[in-house]
């Protein structure tokens, strides 16, 4: 044992060689044919040793290590999953969805307990070729034995929201399909949201149960929602009379329905016309509680000004986003319980009373949400509008008292946001990205920092200014809790169009930032250059060269320490050691087998001054040292003086060592026939499976301890004041027992017949 313990503690100090600067250490550009619609990196997510995976849609002739995904059409997209490695080398890269004549889509990935959650869209094409599930299949071949011969999922007419469970090397472990029926027109089969537009979340809580969205058409088509080949809800209730109802669903972790539930329940104004809706980001809290990020609209044909345009939207249990019918967005936080009840909601406003068409620059999306459970704070990042000099009745109210103010004049309209709630929904703060024109990706939070992605147009403030001289920047910048700029790091940019967009920032255990997202140009990351060629995804690395990962399995005793920290309990850790030379650092991911605690089974308990008491360790183990001398697993003790004595006990066996305390109360007794003879009355007598103890005056009884007649220690038990107690015998074997009852005024000892 000892010597194992050595040898990694060798491995250690060798391993611990520098603690180097960081800088941009990989770019990689990826991407298709199509443009904007095409190439969209929608999810980053990064392990534990330093993989990213980017799950997101790519267009046509889309390669990976000289390898072309699938693809039938120049114009069309599908969804992809690669995994990149530290170094930025491409371990693997998938398609996981194309359909010939379709637009799939691929909406958002979580990573847990080291498996991939995927989720999206797939179209079957019914006369041409789809990829999915690792297949490709030809509708047309499908439609020849269609309805009869064909066997799930592999039939015509299907359009499918997938969940796809994936191990980190690409494996499809399991996946569940979902669908609407119209009955309006037996032959649509729709996905649960039609519109493949957006990313769009689903979230895991913490005991693995799934919540999932669904959109469906109004009261006039009858739906039913169908999980693989079953029907769940049939027919499929809707809230109100409109465009579109929005539900969601939850799902246990073997996807039994436990319940749906609608997200907007009413409406107040008439006159609306359509509602459009949707979340793009999700967290879950320890108590599972589900919070989301998006934007609600209304529009109308019928109303042009005035104040018959205002909606509110309700979410249920009295709460309602305010809106107006003019066809131009508010962002959203609401949180939800687990039972799929609101518990609050958070809107952005619109700026000023006029709620006229012309005002449609005064808007705001929720994009994407950090939620730090440590400290309760939810961070959510968007679009929305500052209020400028050549525009001083746009811009977008936070919290009803916050309006976003532009720092350049002018500006343009729309910049990037982040603000500040808490987990009870109380608004704190919002910061404009400065900026004329300006947009920020997802959040990440280390070591007190925030840090983000920032597009800019022009210039951009932030520790300094930084200029961008006929074009747009990207910077990657930090901030402190509260808000205030840190320090930026410049990516040197010559494009100039509407591609460069930031998608996600992450940052991992040791400090290194992902940043995913499009250009249309040219990007520098330090010594790594990329080229967009029309329109590209990218992602880039800032930090340290890639670590050494060295996984160990060991074995260590109770409460042993291990580079700083003390093992008691099995499992797995992770230590990152950073040197003081230049070199690289070095991750340990430690096994740990830690072998149970060396305890003599002794509880803490009282004796009575000038008596005898013999106490029992535990069998077993190899050797016995008492504090008071006795070297085998019993020890007689007696204790003239009242007071605290600390018995310590050495234990061994073949691999530990340990020292047990055993903490004595020394009180100078008083014999029940002297004074506590009519306070006490213990029955039955004999006892069998308990006796009852019970005090006929107000003393609480606070401990007790039983021990047999040669003085052997049998049992003890703090209690809670008690005036009666039913203590258990039925273990005992039989015979003559001593109890000692301790309350707040002294000890008293009686006695029992164990039957």
């Amino acid at each position: 044992m000892k010597n194992k313990r050595n040898i990694l503690t060798l491995v250690l100090v060798l391993l611990s060689l520098y603690l180097p600067a960081q800088s941009w250490q990989l770019a990689k550009s990826f991407g298709g044919q199509g443009g904007y619609e095409n190439n969209q990196p929608y999810n980053l997510v990064v392990d534990s040793i330093g993989n990213a995976y980017v799950f997101g849609k790519y267009g046509a002739l889309t390669e990976f290590n000289d390898s072309t995904l699938p693809f039938f059409y120049d114009g069309n997209n599908g969804g992809f999953l690669a995994k990149f490695n530290c170094a930025g080398e491409v371990e693997w890269a998938k398609a996981v969805s194309n359909s010939e004549q379709y637009r799939d889509q691929a909406s958002y990935m979580i990573l847990k307990d080291d498996y991939l959650y995927l989720h999206g869209v797939c179209l079957i094409d019914n006369w041409y070729k789809t990829w999915f599930l690792d297949t490709l299949v030809v509708g047309q071949l499908l439609y020849q034995d269609h309805p009869h011969n064909t066997v799930f999922p592999w039939k015509p007419f299907r359009d499918y929201t997938y969940i796809i469970k994936m191990d980190l090397e690409g494996n499809i472990l399991d996946y569940q399909l979902f669908s609407i029926y119209r009955e309006t027109a037996k032959a649509f089969i729709s996905p649960l949201w039609s519109n493949t537009q957006n990313k769009r979340a689903f979230m895991i809580d913490n005991e693995n149960n799934y919540y999932i969205l669904a959109r469906t058409y109004g009261s006039s088509h009858i739906s039913s929602l169908y999980h693989n080949e079953e029907a769940l809800i049939d027919p499929l209730d809707w809230a109100y009379e409109i465009n579109y109802n929005h539900f969601i669903l939850k799902f246990d972790s073997d996807f039994n329905l436990l319940w749906h539930k609608p997200i907007i329940y009413e409406i107040d104004n008439p006159n609306i016309g359509g509602i459009d809706f949707d979340v793009f980001d999700m967290a879950c809290d320890a108590e599972n509680n589900i919070y989301m990020v998006g934007y609600v609209k209304a529009g109308t044909n019928q109303v042009e000004s005035g104040e018959e345009n205002l909606a509110n939207i309700s979410f249920g249990n009295n709460l309602t986003v305010k809106t107006f019918l003019n066809n131009w967005p508010v962002g959203f936080l609401a949180k939800m319980n687990s039972e799929g009840e609101f518990v609050w909601v958070q809107q952005s406003e619109h700026y000023g009373n006029d709620p006229s068409p012309s005002l449609s620059l005064s808007f705001g999306e929720f994009k994407s949400l950090l939620l730090d459970n440590e400290t309760n704070n939810i961070y959510v990042t968007g679009y929305a509008v500052q209020k400028r000099s050549q525009a001083p009745n746009t811009g977008t109210i936070f919290g009803g008292v916050d309006t976003l103010q532009a720092y350049f004049d002018p500006s343009t309209s729309k910049t990037g946001f982040f603000a500040n709630y808490d987990t009870d929904g109380n608004y704190k703060w919002v910061r404009n990205v400065y900026s004329r024109q300006s947009q920020i990706s997802s959040l990440s939070l280390y070591q007190d920092k925030l840090y983000a992605t920032v597009r800019s147009m022009a210039n951009l403030y932030h520790d300094q200014i930084y200029e961008f001289s006929g074009g747009k920047g990207l910077n990657v910048c930090t901030w402190d809790r509260d808000g205030n700029p840190l320090e930026a790091i410049n990516i040197p940019s010559t494009c100039t169009g509407s591609a460069l967009e930031a998608f996600d920032t992450r940052v991992n255990p040791w400090g290194d930032i992902f940043i995913t997202g499009t250009y249309d140009y040219g990007l520098t990351f330090g010594e790594h250059y990329i080229h967009g060629q029309g329109y590209k995804m990218f992602l880039a690395k800032y930090g340290k060269p890639c670590p050494y990962i060295n996984n160990l399995t060991a074995n260590f005793c109770y409460g042993d320490e291990y580079n700083g920290t003390i093992l008691t309990q099995s499992g797995d850790y992770q230590f990152i050691l950073e040197s003081s030379q230049e070199g690289t650092d070095s991750i340990i991911n430690l096994n740990a087998i830690v072998n149970p605690q060396l305890v003599t089974g002794i509880n803490d308990t009282t004796f009575c001054t000038g008596e005898t008491y013999v106490l029992e360790a535990n069998t077993g183990y190899n050797s016995y040292q008492w504090s008071t001398g006795s070297q085998t697993n019993i020890e007689e003790l007696c204790f003239e003086q009242a007071g605290i004595e600390n018995v310590y006990v050495s234990l061994t066996d073949d691999n530990c060592s340990g020292v047990d305390t055993i903490v004595i109360n020394v009180e100078a007794c008083t014999s029940l026939a002297e004074s506590f003879l009519n306070k006490l009355s213990l029955h039955p007598v004999p006892a069998n499976a308990f006796i009852k103890l019970q005090l006929t005056e107000t003393e609480p009884i606070t401990a007790y301890s039983i021990f047999n007649l040669q003085g052997q220690f049998i049992h003890s038990e703090e209690v809670n004041k008690e005036y009666i107690l039913n203590i258990p015998v039925s273990h005992l074997k039989q015979g003559q027992y001593i109890i000692y009852v301790k309350t707040e005024q002294g000890v008293y000892s009686a006695g029992f017949v164990k039957d």
